[in-house]
């Protein structure tokens, strides 16, 4: 009775142990079947918030204002011009190459030197993210036709944030954002 009762305790233990190294990681969000996953998004704010924390010009945010439904919200709107099926926007290694250089000048524009020595992965994440952006914006040509751009796309497109960060706020469908509020979907 006790052989079965341990050998039964141990494959219990197993199995909650491989279910554990096993768990799917969180998404922060899911966009038009996209996910955006909960640890890049951390990793990326918790970059940010070091950066601007350790800047030459403290006063001065760059990026979008280091929180982590800014950097969501920003990561979000770069993916729907990247997928945008009508026109998307496509940018190369020199275009992230100079929007990398762009966060990297000195402060109160960039992050300075201390850019190049954060984490790869957050730095070439939001370089892309940020280089979608100015090429959206570029061919847009005024704040306007890009919001009625980032408009456009908001109101064609399925978002869900995870609970965890807030909930897509499309109310003003132009400056889209992720808010602190209870779980919505948006649907097409």
């Amino acid at each position: 009775m006790k052989r079965l009762l341990l050998a039964g305790t141990a494959a219990l233990a197993l199995s909650l142990g491989a279910s554990a190294c096993g768990a799917v990681q969180p998404n922060a969000a899911v966009v038009n079947g996209k996910a955006i996953k909960a640890r890049d998004i951390e990793a990326d704010v918790a970059m940010v918030v070091k950066l601007n924390a350790e800047a030459d010009a403290p006063d001065t945010v760059r990026l979008p204002a280091a929180g982590v439904r800014s950097i969501l919200a920003f990561e979000v709107l770069a993916w729907l011009f990247e997928t945008d099926p009508a026109e998307p926007v496509v940018v190369d290694q020199a275009a992230i190459d100079a929007a990398s250089a762009e966060l990297a000048a000195p402060a109160p524009n960039g992050f300075g030197e201390k850019w190049t020595a954060a984490p790869a992965a957050s730095r070439d994440r939001l370089a892309k993210a940020l280089a979608v952006s100015n090429a959206a914006q570029q061919r847009a040509g005024t704040q306007e036709t890009y919001e009625q751009k980032v408009a456009e796309l908001v109101q064609d497109a399925k978002i869900t944030i995870n609970p965890r960060y807030g909930v897509w706020d499309a109310s003003n469908p132009a400056q889209p954002s992720v808010i602190a509020d209870v779980p919505v979907t948006t649907e097409r």
